[in-house]
């Protein structure tokens, strides 16, 4: 539901007369309680403070809207990328500094912002397990301290918080200068969307702020949606990522239990596919990954308890485990020491198209093999190295071996697709192949692929191969008890 009162006029301010007073909605300025609307200060940034996976988007958009931004963050090698005219993040590099954005770390600098948007991270704190407030309490001190400047400015939050954080942090010490609103991010890293297609919620302390922060969305194409209140806009973002980690974790028990009929999951699924109404298909994957799938459940703590949830943690923290599961009686059934074996994972991010690997199935499998003493090896073209123990960080694949330096090998783990190049290969050569996705167009589970087996190099290489089409030409070994996951 977007604003009733529509988007500035270009060049101009959005009125709303209010109890006698008028104020201006524009965006870009600070709102001067004033009858005058040529009180207005035209053009006044936008404060974007953190520049990562949502902030630098949203900053895009803004700067390509026709706003000044001004961008804050505490990275120096970030901001030294952004002033060089290159972006930071591996998934936005081919698009360039958007015309605009003025990269600072200067806070004296956030006087001259009408509108400060808090594009921040609250991971899990690693001791309690509780999402960690400590940037946006820092923030909310600093804006404490910010000098008013004559009138009113807009906060809006984008963090995910648990139900009441944006009221107890901001709505209420702030209340007397600032109004304050929360829309929580819908970034999908990786992803490229129209800003038309991503309806954004927003709720508000005040009716003013409900305004302030529809009209600045708007004003770079989002659809709003205006909730009724702070706390439904926060809870709404929990419960979005709730259905799809609760979805993801019933795809990784249901995945455990057919394969150990030898019911082909994926086939399962893409029949239920076909119902038209009241359902949606979930692939469990490699494992939920991610800052947000593997970690929601954590920011409903404060509300009660929840037996589901607790489950569905368990599923998740698992997920490199049920690998390790089902690739051990696969290596052992050809005689192959499990701990010894030399491994390949291919893809370690949390998902394809990202360097991100916070709670990255791949990553903590990779972790696990080497501290059981397992040669291990990665590919993933956006990830050059990463930490697999104390202190030992393990390089990347420069590009995808040859058929010589797969049979290296011993086992690959597919959590990501393979290269196009590297398809015939892994049908060609001697390995066990742990293909959870079904990215080789054949269903999941860990498979024997051993030359002359019958499969079609032709249909091997294909992305989208239906099972039905390989059935009968691969000598399949299914084995192990282990659900996949997903990259959520």
């Amino acid at each position: 539901m977007g604003s009733p009162h529509g988007r500035p006029p270009e060049g101009g301010a959005a009125l709303r007369v209010e109890e006698g007073r008028t104020y201006d909605l524009h965006p870009m300025s600070a709102v001067l309680p004033n009858s005058n609307p040529t009180g207005r200060a035209p053009g006044l940034p936008i404060a974007v403070v953190g520049l990562g996976h949502v902030g630098l988007p949203l900053a895009e958009l803004f700067c390509r809207g026709g706003h000044r931004v001004l961008g804050f963050d505490r990275e120096p090698g970030r901001l030294e990328q952004l002033r060089g005219g290159r972006m930071p993040l591996t998934h936005l590099r081919d698009r360039g500094v958007p015309e605009g954005l003025e990269p600072t770390a200067d806070l004296e600098r956030l006087q001259e912002c009408g509108t400060i948007v808090l594009c921040l991270p609250t991971p899990l704190d690693a001791q309690t397990r509780k999402p960690d407030l400590t940037a946006l309490r820092q923030w909310r001190d600093r804006l404490a301290d910010l000098p008013s400047g004559g009138g009113r400015r807009l906060l809006l939050v984008t963090s995910t918080v648990p139900p009441g954080t944006t009221r107890a942090l901001f709505a209420g010490p702030l209340a007397e200068r600032f109004d304050v609103a929360i829309s929580p991010e819908r970034e999908d890293p990786g992803v490229r969307r129209p800003a038309e297609s991503v309806p954004r919620v927003v709720g508000a302390a005040q009716p003013r702020a409900m305004d302030r922060a529809a009209v600045l969305l708007e004003s770079i194409g989002f659809p709003v949606h205006r909730a009724p209140s702070l706390e439904v806009a926060e809870a709404s973002k929990l419960w979005e990522n709730l259905y799809r980690s609760v979805n993801i974790a019933l795809a990784a028990e249901l995945e455990r239990l057919l394969e150990a009929e030898g019911i082909d999951p994926n086939a399962v699924l893409a029949a239920a596919s076909t119902k038209p109404f009241g359902f949606a298909p979930f692939y469990a994957g490699a494992g939920a990954g991610g800052p947000c799938i593997p970690e929601v459940a954590r920011f409903l703590d404060g509300l009660g308890s929840c037996a589901l949830l607790e489950e569905v943690d368990r599923v998740h923290a698992g997920a490199a485990q049920r690998l390790i599961e089902r690739l051990d009686p696969a290596l052992a059934e050809r005689s192959i020491a499990p701990e010894s074996a030399r491994v390949l994972v291919i893809g370690v991010a949390y998902k394809p198209g990202v360097a991100d690997i916070r709670n990255a199935p791949g990553a903590r499998l990779l972790e696990q093999l080497a501290g059981r003493g397992n040669p291990v090896a990665y590919l993933d073209p956006l990830v050059r190295s990463l930490e697999v123990g104390e202190g030992e960080r393990l390089e990347g694949l420069g590009g995808p071996p040859d058929e010589l330096a797969l049979a290296k090998f011993d086992a690959v783990v597919l959590i990501g697709p393979p290269p196009e190049s590297l398809k015939r290969s892994l049908v060609a050569a001697p390995l066990v192949v742990v293909d959870p996705r079904g990215w080789l167009g054949h269903g999941s589970g860990a498979e024997a692929l051993v030359p002359g087996s019958g499969v079609d190099p032709e249909l091997a290489g294909r992305e989208h191969a239906e099972p039905s089409e390989l059935a009968g030409q691969r000598q399949r070994a299914r084995v192990g008890s282990g659900a996949a996951g997903s990259q959520g």
